[in-house]
């Protein structure tokens, strides 16, 4: 398990890298500005997010 910075995650590339970093068990955080991504991009399929976006996402 590695920790990870994504910047641009929830975008259409970003999200899904996301989400299989998370899958594989990886702990993730994500940097987005939210121009043009997002934060629903990060949900799973339960419609949560993968993230916990309280911690582990900053917008800039």
């Amino acid at each position: 398990m590695s920790k990870i910075l994504v910047t641009g995650g929830c975008g259409m590339i970003g999200s899904n890298l996301v989400k299989r970093l998370v899958a594989e068990g990886h702990d993730v955080t994500v940097i987005d500005n939210l121009w043009r991504g997002k934060l629903e991009y990060l949900d799973g399929p339960d419609g949560k997010p993968m993230i916990d976006t309280s911690s582990r996402f900053h917008c800039i």
